[in-house]
């Protein structure tokens, strides 16, 4: 699964731990598969060479870092999470690399982007993703701003295998509010 996924805030502008400089009051994330460390927010020319094709995304490959698919449009990821060699990012962000239906969340599987929809039952999102988790079955958590998606607001699992959402109601409640990291 990789290491586990973290999320950093600056409150200045400033270089990142990563490489190339963060926006005051941005948000970043990063998550790891067994060959590359990615990294996804609101952070610009990571190499610091004048080439801002990494804007927003960025993947360590153990030697420098490499920009991976086409960016994020209008917004910035804000929260990634890995299964196997797939990483998951979610943020408020439409249409990554021009797919209609990648709004709020996308899964990079290290070559192209998709979009995380039933292809029964096809839904967007209608708000950002701010939290994304993986649980004990490799099954993707997604907490945010969302409501009324697939049934349920705030909170919902996405099963990679099935290409199905679930709503996630403990106890048979929902969240009252947003779900943050």
């Amino acid at each position: 699964m990789g290491a586990p996924s973290r999320t950093h805030r600056t409150t200045r502008t400033r270089t990142t731990p990563y490489g190339g400089t963060a926006a005051a009051g941005s948000r970043w994330a990063t998550a790891s598969t067994a060959a590359w460390r990615y990294a996804g927010g609101g952070f610009f020319d990571v190499n610091q060479d004048g080439n801002e094709t990494d804007n927003r995304r960025a993947g360590w490959d153990g030697t420098s870092w490499q920009h991976f698919g086409q960016g994020f449009g209008n917004g910035s990821p804000e929260a990634l999470a890995a299964i196997g060699d797939d990483i998951y990012v979610g943020g408020g962000f439409n249409n990554v690399a021009g797919i209609p239906d990648a709004d709020e969340i996308a899964r990079w599987d290290g070559t192209q982007w998709h979009a995380l929809i039933e292809p029964s039952n096809p839904q967007d999102m209608d708000d950002d993703v701010n939290a994304l988790a993986v649980d004990a079955d490799s099954t993707l958590l997604v907490g945010g701003d969302f409501e009324d998606f697939y049934g349920t607001d705030f909170l919902a699992r996405w099963d990679p295998v099935a290409q199905d959402w679930d709503a996630i109601t403990p106890g048979g409640m929902s969240p009252n509010g947003p779900i943050n990291a």
